[in-house]
């Protein structure tokens, strides 16, 4: 059994001590709250406002870890929060055994792929990668300066970009709880393709919809979530003819949308750079037949399961728009069925969490 201090962000107490006490661990975790601003405001704005406020925090917390460890003497640390290789990390000064991650931020898109991000996006893109140069030059991660560190990666291009060793693969896109969507009977699988994630440029929705150009079987494309790209898509689909094949949906509750995943045809999500993504997960744990790219953080995610999934290998866009819609017609043509319980990854995100710990605290 484990005694834990958490330090997290002050705005998430509401949400964090009901849960610790409706399982039991209030005894166990205590929860230190750092209060820096607002995150929320800092994160509707900007990236760049994000991350400003994310250094805040890290600082601010760097004198609360050091005076806990000066009064506890912990076994283990553990930074879990922002998961990118190249950004500060609050508790690095602590001299104790640590945990790093899972951390992402290594993968990019293929090059034949990015004039389907538009112009904006291919802006943003570079901006991106010219701030993780940057910050991969002046900010000094634990893997550059700890002795005693286990690193836990999100995806294989973030473990060759870090290197060295005491270093393991763990998606946390298979950190996945999707036991309420089964409460209903399992029904038919339908003919609907769903796509679930933010629109934004390099999430692959312009693939998504392009691949509905080609497909024999299926019926609609149903875009849950909104966001910047939206604009962009509803033009396309527009210029194709598409209106009666694809579908804008907007944000749909969680619950529910678990339960239409669950049902559906096939989930898509052909994203260009995903790190590990949770919907790729929960889709594979409801048993919902899934099409990707193939080397995608995304289909790191998949293949974590041993079937259920088809990985289409990226071309020029729309020889890969051709290639997902054949992928997606084999997936309905070969429809599973329903299924009345959560799939398990072969992984165990918390078994390896735990490995971790025990593995960092034999480096002491």
């Amino acid at each position: 059994m484990h005694d834990v201090w958490l330090l997290f962000r002050a705005d998430q107490d509401d949400r964090l001590a009901p849960w610790l006490k409706a399982h039991g661990l209030s005894e166990r975790v205590r929860l230190v709250p750092v209060a820096v601003g607002n995150f929320q405001d800092a994160f509707t704005h900007s990236k760049v406002r994000t991350f400003r406020h994310y250094w805040r925090w890290q600082r601010a917390i760097r004198p609360i870890a050091a005076a806990l460890q000066a009064e506890i003497g912990f076994d283990v640390i553990h930074h879990a929060t922002y998961a990118t290789f190249y950004t500060p990390v609050g508790i690095d000064a602590v001299d104790a055994p640590m945990v790093w991650g899972p951390v992402g931020g290594a993968n990019q898109a293929p090059l034949r792929l990015w004039w389907t991000m538009g112009w904006k996006g291919v802006a943003r893109d570079l901006i991106r990668l010219a701030a993780q140069t940057f910050l991969r030059r002046v900010i000094r991660p634990p893997h550059k300066v700890r002795g005693r560190l286990e690193v836990l990666a999100q995806n294989a291009s973030t473990a060759k970009a870090i290197g060295g060793k005491n270093l393991a693969i763990v998606p946390n896109g298979t950190s996945v709880n999707v036991e309420d969507a089964f409460g209903d009977p399992p029904g038919a699988r339908d003919k609907v393709v769903v796509s679930v994630s933010r629109l934004i440029s390099w999430k692959g929705t312009w693939l998504a919809i392009n691949a509905m150009r080609h497909v024999r079987i299926a019926q609609t494309l149903r875009i849950f979530s909104d966001g910047p790209d939206l604009a962009r898509l509803v033009r396309l689909v527009e210029k194709l003819g598409l209106e009666g094949k694809v579908e804008f949906v907007g944000s749909c509750p969680r619950d529910e949308l678990l339960k239409v995943v669950r049902h559906t045809g096939v989930m898509l999500h052909p994203a260009l750079r995903d790190e590990a993504p949770l919907a790729v997960g929960e889709a594979m744990s409801l048993g919902a037949p899934v099409v990707l790219l193939a080397g995608s953080g995304a289909h790191e995610v998949a293949a974590t399961w041993a079937d259920g999934y088809r990985a289409v290998r990226p071309s020029w866009a729309q020889a890969t728009a051709r290639r997902l819609a054949r992928a997606i017609d084999q997936s309905l043509e070969e429809a599973p069925p329903v299924l009345t319980s959560p799939r398990p990854s072969n992984l165990d995100f918390s078994k390896e969490i735990l490995w971790a710990y025990q593995r960092a605290a034999d480096l002491s």
